[in-house]
């Protein structure tokens, strides 16, 4: 049965009491879905204990199986494979893929070495990658707003926000109860452009 997605709603022009209302409703199904899960992975834990030994007898009864027929197409390979790539067994099918060509680099070499002797005798097979300095695009708007103050960093906020380098500053809304410890918030996450009310 197709399960049916239910419309969220927006919620809007929330009171103090409704919001402690939703506060403690959020905490006490935080403690029980915690609760929960802690069981289950308990229960979980206890289930792959019980079968780890028989799990592993397979596994390697497995692993054994196929070095034996890996051994034997290998050996066979001219007179079963020549034609064709794989052969119908009585349980299965087995055979050779042709997988995507990569290379690997020769016994002796790394490919910091193999890089230079490219840089020197075949630069059209170095690749140069381009990408934003992130890193430095946020130390620079960070010295920035050292240098500037307290209200003009407010004042100019709202426009960088807009237009500074094309980017948006995240900011995140969390909720943390009175049970979890320091750190341990409960975060969703908006957008600057998308703080709702009582925000900041």
């Amino acid at each position: 049965m197709a399960k049916t997605r239910e419309k969220k709603v927006v919620v809007t022009d929330v009171t103090r009491e409704q919001m402690e209302e939703a506060f403690g409703k959020f905490a006490f199904a935080d403690a029980k879905h915690q609760g929960l899960t802690a069981k289950m992975d308990a229960e979980i834990t206890r289930i792959r204990e019980k079968y780890a030994d028989d799990l592993a007898g397979y596994q390697k009864t497995k692993d054994e199986a196929f070095d034996v027929l890996q051994t034997y197409a290998t050996e066979n390979r001219p007179e079963l494979f020549s034609k064709k790539k794989s052969m119908e067994t009585t349980h299965g099918i087995l055979g050779f893929r042709t997988g995507t060509p990569k290379l690997k680099s020769r016994k002796g070499f790394t490919w910091a070495a193999i890089l230079e002797m490219l840089r020197e005798f075949a630069p059209q097979y170095v690749r140069t990658t381009e990408e934003p300095a992130k890193d430095k695009i946020l130390a620079d708007r960070w010295r920035r707003s050292e240098s500037s103050s307290t209200r003009t960093r407010r004042s100019t906020l709202n426009q960088k926000k807009r237009n500074d380098h094309g980017l948006r500053r995240r900011r995140r809304f969390y909720v943390k109860d009175s049970r979890l410890r320091p750190g341990a918030e409960r975060a969703g996450e908006a957008t600057v452009e998308k703080i709702g009310r009582g925000c900041i």
